[in-house]
């Protein structure tokens, strides 16, 4: 409706952007290729109205890591974020995903710490991907107390859960993992 009412409007299409990612990467959609396709085409439309926004920059590294899986170019476009807004506590989420996921957990781990700073009242993605961190870093029982934290804060998310029952398994945890597999 944004969009209707203002087509120049590039928060709305950096919004869509990350919502078809999310779709796209959760697999909700029935053509997770097209919504692949359409996520990028919305970012790159943000990006060509306005390609000094850090809401458009944010939204097209999240696209490039969870859409292209480009570890680079979203770490690059998170960065790109923080050059434009500097107390952006969501592109130092999106730096510490990417770090996690491309292998570099103390990267990750100093950019959980940065936006927690940044936002003193933190969602439990915040916790998930400090648990993500020491995860890839091997270190089980301190991924445990951040999957926790991350869980009391929102006891339904579903990938806490998952994250929670691989952690538990790795520990030897097998009772507590069962009971993460059966909520599951």
């Amino acid at each position: 409706q944004a969009i209707a009412i203002d087509p120049g409007f590039t928060r709305a299409y950096a919004a869509l952007a990350m919502a078809n990612s999310d779709a796209y990467r959760h697999d909700w959609v029935a053509n997770p290729d097209l919504t692949s396709r359409i996520a990028l085409a919305q970012a790159q439309h943000a990006m060509s109205l306005d390609p000094d926004s850090h809401h458009v920059s944010l939204a097209m590294g999240y696209v490039q890591l969870f859409v292209a899986g480009n570890h680079e170019a979203a770490a690059s476009m998170a960065e790109r974020t923080l050059q434009l807004d500097p107390g952006n506590a969501d592109a130092n989420v999106l730096l510490a995903v990417t770090y996690a996921h491309s292998g570099k957990p103390d990267k990750a781990e100093a950019y959980v710490e940065s936006g927690m700073r940044l936002a003193p009242n933190q969602s439990a993605i915040y916790f998930a991907i400090g648990a993500l961190a020491n995860l890839v870093r091997g270190d089980n029982a301190e991924a445990r107390e951040f999957y926790e934290k991350s869980l009391q804060i929102n006891p339904d998310r579903f990938l806490g859960k998952v994250y929670m029952a691989i952690t538990l398994v790795r520990l030897k945890e097998l009772e507590e993992a069962s009971w993460y597999a059966e909520e599951i």
